[in-house]
């Protein structure tokens, strides 16, 4: 008897995931064929196949196939990835509030740190995303222009020593370190001086974020499915030495200007009047904001400089890397390009201004395209916070389901953008359809510091390519990998860097 005990516990168990493996079939969603405890992620977190080729494969095979959306289990979590863009823009925009949560796993008393707003839920959320927003207004954009403008100086400095030497240019290396200056400079006030020298801190730092996250993709799995026992464990994510970095960094400068009562208006600034509990100013210098009792411990703020950190320089250095090896590979959109800058500078007395920037379309055109075949996140995600009847479908999203949104396959679909693989910024010199670019998320909880990674983005092209022609060996393939949903360049790629004549 004693024996046939765990016999009978392991069929329990067996039928009970079993069971939780049919959650799609009860529902009459179709579903690539899920493995015991595994579900649809074994191949993935196994290195058989990457996140966004999974996730790839499956929006062709189904949406060829006349679907509009896909189950899917992480383990035993039911998952629905959505493709028909007509439900993403229920999900991201029109009925919002039953989805305005992603579904990351949190927990602020034993990782602290990653306890950010791209993170946070519900009223956590919404209460300090009204609190963050001034900083990113147009207004705020202006006033740190002429910092992002001297970071962009550094960056020319660079790249006058290379074309004088005729060195290749690893692009991928030295826009990192731009955009860590500029993160730097705008967030906290401080000097990384990351473009003069490529061993500082904030370079060290940047690298072992990078290099984590893709070690992250295992934990993000396992601690969306079984969140209880990642409590149990005191699952962490990020590496001590990130924490001690940016535990020391906010300590210090907020001791320095509540000492000497420095105001910058920056990032940091903010922060620091959340936590004194004195409200912030928008850009109507007032302080109208609802649920004032937002206020933030110095833990919380060190959690949103580490997200302004790591997501500011992730994606805005990847951007550029990928606009300036299609510039290099095109150069007949490069010499458009480099026209344009000159052409609305000559409006300006051949100074750059955040008003000539905002006047060049056609850059703008181009940076969307480099969004859009290169997306920085391959997908993004949702949770159903309240049940949901889908209107004229046959369908009900359960409380707490799961819902990703394949960027990467949407921004190469043919239906969207014929001959995907093909850089073509002319396909934004119009309106494309409504949710089918999705670079920045889209809805509510879009990217908060869009403006911001822009303003850095367009300085640093607007300076590099108005003085400077690049070329690249075509021969060459671009090597393309990922860290969970990152889009990630798994080789660095040099360019041929001249002056202009």
């Amino acid at each position: 008897m004693i024996l046939l005990l765990p016999i009978f516990v392991f069929v329990l168990i067996f039928f009970y995931l079993k069971y939780k493996n049919r959650y799609w079939y009860y529902k009459g969603v179709k579903t690539p064929q899920p493995k015991i405890i595994f579900g649809n992620v074994y191949d993935i977190i196994t290195n058989k196949i990457r996140l966004g080729d999974y996730y790839d494969r499956l929006y062709k095979e189904y949406k060829s196939n006349g679907f509009e959306y896909i189950g899917f289990y992480t383990f035993t979590t039911p998952v629905l990835i959505m493709i028909d863009p007509e439900l993403i823009k229920l999900i991201l925009q029109t009925d919002f509030q039953h989805f305005c949560d992603r579904i990351h796993y949190v927990n602020k008393k034993t990782d602290a740190i990653n306890s950010h707003l791209f993170k946070l839920k519900g009223a956590q959320w919404k209460n300090l995303r009204i609190k963050l927003t001034p900083t990113f207004t147009s207004s705020k954009m202006k006033f740190m222009f002429n910092t992002v403008l001297d970071c962009s100086k550094g960056l020319l400095n660079v790249a006058n020593k290379l074309a004088e030497n005729n060195e290749l240019i690893n692009i991928h290396n030295v826009v990192l370190r731009y955009t860590s200056d500029v993160i730097a400079s705008c967030a906290f006030g401080v000097d990384s001086n990351s473009l003069e020298n490529p061993n500082s801190m904030f370079v060290k730092c940047a690298e072992m974020i990078i290099e984590q996250e893709r070690m992250m993709e295992r934990k993000e799995y396992f601690s969306q499915s079984f969140p209880k026992i990642a409590d149990l464990i005191k699952l962490k994510f990020i590496r001590p030495e990130v924490k001690r970095f940016f535990n020391d960094i906010v300590s210090q400068i907020i001791n320095n200007r509540e000492t000497n009562n420095i105001h910058r208006q920056d990032f940091m600034d903010l922060l620091i009047q959340l936590k004194n509990k004195t409200m912030p100013l928008n850009e109507n210098n007032t302080t109208e904001f609802e649920n004032n009792n937002t206020y933030l411990t110095v833990d919380e703020i060190v959690a949103q400089v580490f997200l302004f950190f790591s997501a500011g320089y992730e994606t805005s250095s990847a951007t550029l890397t990928f606009c300036f090896y299609e510039l290099a590979l095109n150069t007949v959109i490069q010499d458009k390009l480099r026209s344009e800058i000159r052409d609305t500078l000559a409006e300006y007395d051949g100074k750059i201004t955040y008003e000539a920037l905002s006047k060049m379309t056609y850059m703008d055109m181009i940076i969307k395209e480099t969004l859009r075949k290169y997306p920085p996140l391959l997908s993004i995600n949702r949770k159903c916070v309240k049940t949901y009847k889908v209107p004229n479908r046959d369908l009900v999203i359960d409380k707490d389901t799961n819902i990703v949104i394949p960027v990467y396959s949407i921004h190469t679909d043919q239906d969207y953008y014929p001959n995907p693989k093909v850089f073509d910024p002319e396909r934004f010199s119009s309106q494309v359809p409504s949710c089918t670019w999705l670079a920045f998320g889209d809805g509510p909880r879009n990217c908060i510091g869009l403006r911001f990674g822009l303003l850095q983005v367009k300085l640093a092209l607007t300076s590099l390519i108005l003085k400077y022609k690049f070329t690249v060996d075509s021969s060459i393939p671009l090597s393309l990998g990922s860290a969970g949903i990152l889009l990630t360049l798994e080789e660095d790629i040099f360019l041929n860097i001249k002056k202009c004549t």
